[in-house]
């Protein structure tokens, strides 16, 4: 490259960086606007997406100028310094319509004053707090005591959403919530608490960058790939804006894959191979034991380790993999958790949708001679999540629409896209629940459910050992198992009931090696899921003339059967016309190359 071209191309970087942090600031200007306490028709959400919008067109643009430029320690510390100034303008700003934090703030307190954050619901402690039993000396009475010694604690306690369900997060991400409190200085705000919190949440973020760099310098590639991870607006914005758990899993399976790189280096020995394989199985496990998505690429990882080092080295690596996910998950299912009697309180209907309730009303619960009072086993937010949430789902959304009755819904409110008859779908949900053990307990929603995420998950473990069988012949490079470790996560998300925007960056750390740069995308589409509380606000279903102009459909419904389609459709034909293109042109190239070899 000249030298006039390369200082054209670095004046455009720092432009882009400048511009890029303009739009941070701008947006933690505009922070308090969109705080928790102002009223949904007061926040300027819109605005908000859009400075994201601006910021994901600048992300786009400069990736595709730090792909011009030489791998250096120059451009090394312009992409973390870059992406560490950028998350700094957030890390004060409140979470952009998203409190899962607060769940997180609550259950650090709880474990670091040395209780079991699983052995209650929240909403059982907020019932000792204003209802106490005079002489009770138990854990939730010790709970209820943490949370009126501290305003701030209170505070996050009576914020936090789904008080009813126990905690559905992992060992190891408690942890990690538990070292943030036990940093925070004792009397501390609730805003302080969180943005402490999302500091440490940051700080494995930059911590996968750093690994991102290390796996592009191993295999080869331009180290301005790591743009796409480190300048990503929507990661941005779930870790150091919102403060997701995600980057903790996402740290620890980035460290699992960047181990098994290595093990991709033929000048190791098979001992050495072996070893490092368990290492990254191990990895994986502390991934599984912070949020559980990352057991996805056990498949990939202990087939290749099967067909490349060796039966042996694979079943020692799936030991430790059992093992460590066992040992680390233990503290979540070591014991049962309890609702109390005195607080009657049903799951109401989460802030989703199609959630059914995982708890109508609650048992009448047994004596209990020791305290007076009685309990119950309280329901699970890990159950709850998987037997009952869906959100901003697609693909499972047409499958579950079409199966579900739809004789007893609001005729207004029946998706446009439900084109089964409704005799199918009502022998299916009778057959469900007359043939399936348990299913004559549920309602026909539940049992619909259930059935697309069975039909769903069968369709992803296809892929998901297809991908595999591939990725793990002697003949691929570490570049094609890192393509397909991304399109393993890539599917698992697209298949899922649950299609969170910050879910997607499970699969960021490795979009640079995805073979279609229509991959890039998602991460911009993703905010269309925003546009939800938008309408949610304007248009609820409880308004008389409530339906979006032009539609029997309430805000609510009308994301879900509108705006998903808009988000999700166009951007999978225009995925698969590029994956169509790209296997017609890697065609033509092999028919190229074997007339050359026939000719000569």
């Amino acid at each position: 490259m000249n030298n006039g071209r390369s200082r054209s191309i670095g004046r455009m970087l720092w432009v882009l960086t400048l511009l890029s942090a303009a739009c941070y600031a701008v947006l933690w200007r505009l922070g308090p606007q969109y705080a928790l306490s102002v009223p949904c028709e007061e926040r300027p959400l819109l605005g908000v997406l859009a400075v994201y919008a601006i910021a994901c067109v600048l992300y786009l643009v400069a990736l595709a100028f730090f792909l011009q430029r030489e791998s250096s320690w120059r451009l090394f510390w312009w992409i973390v310094g870059s992406s560490l100034v950028f998350r700094m303008l957030l890390l004060p700003t409140p979470p952009l319509q998203e409190i899962d934090i607060y769940r997180y703030l609550w259950d650090g307190a709880v474990l670091q004053h040395g209780h079991d954050p699983y052995a209650y619901p929240p909403q059982a402690v907020i019932a000792r707090l204003e209802k106490p039993i005079v002489g009770a000396n138990d854990s939730l009475t010790e709970l209820a005591t943490i949370a009126a010694d501290d305003p701030a604690i209170e505070e996050v306690l009576r914020t936090l959403h789904f008080g009813a369900l126990t905690t559905p997060y992992p060992p190891v991400s408690q942890i990690v919530f538990a070292a943030s409190s036990w940093v925070t200085p004792e009397g501390s705000s609730a805003e302080t608490r969180l943005e402490l919190l999302k500091g440490v949440l940051t700080l494995f973020d930059i911590a996968t960058l750093l690994l991102l760099i290390r796996i592009l310098i191993r295999v080869g590639k331009p180290i301005g790939w790591a743009i796409a991870y480190g300048w990503c607006p929507l990661l941005l914005k779930e870790i150091a804006g919102s403060g997701h758990l995600d980057a903790i899993a996402i740290f620890w399976t980035t460290a699992a894959v960047a181990l098994w790189v290595e093990v991709s280096n033929k000048n190791h020995s098979a001992s050495v191979r072996g070893w490092t394989a368990c290492g990254s199985a191990l990895l994986l496990s502390l991934g599984v034991a912070a949020k559980l998505y990352p057991a996805v690429l056990a498949p990939l990882i202990l087939m290749t380790i099967w067909r490349r080092v060796g039966m042996r080295s694979a079943l020692l690596a799936g030991v430790v993999f059992i093992i460590g996910t066992n040992a680390a998950m233990a503290p979540m299912f070591a014991h049962k958790s309890f609702w109390p009697e005195e607080e009657n309180i049903a799951l109401v209907e989460a802030d989703g949708h199609h959630v059914n309730a995982a708890v109508e009303s609650l048992p009448p619960p047994p004596s209990d001679s020791l305290t007076g009072s009685s309990e119950v086993e309280a329901p699970s937010g890990l159950q709850a999540f998987l037997s009952t949430w869906e959100m901003n789902d697609f693909l499972f959304m047409l499958v579950f629409e079409n199966l579900r009755p739809q004789a007893m819904a609001d005729p207004a409110q029946v998706p446009w896209f439900d084109v089964t008859p409704e005799s199918f779908n009502r022998k299916v949900a009778d057959a469900y629940k007359q043939y399936v053990p348990g299913g004559a307990k549920l309602t026909d929603s539940e049992a619909m459910f259930l059935l697309s995420r069975f039909a769903t998950a069968l369709v992803f473990i296809v892929i998901a050992l297809g991908l595999a069988w591939r990725a793990s012949r002697k003949e691929s490079d570490a570049i094609d198992w890192l393509c397909a470790a991304f399109l393993t996560l890539a599917w698992f998300w697209l298949l899922a009931p649950t299609q969170n925007p910050w879910y997607w960056c499970w699969a960021l750390p490795l979009v640079s090696f995805a073979r279609c740069r229509t991959c890039l995308l998602f991460s911009v589409v993703c905010f269309a899921y925003y546009l939800r509380f938008w309408y949610e606000c304007y248009y609820p279903a409880s308004m008389a003339e409530g339906a979006v102009p032009g539609t029997t459909y309430d805000g609510s419904h009308f994301f879900y059967y509108v705006v998903v389609w808009w988000e999700f459709a166009p951007l999978l034909l225009l995925l698969t016309a590029e994956s169509i293109w790209l296997s017609l042109r890697s065609s033509s190239s092999l028919l190229g190359r074997s007339q050359n070899n026939t000719g000569e």
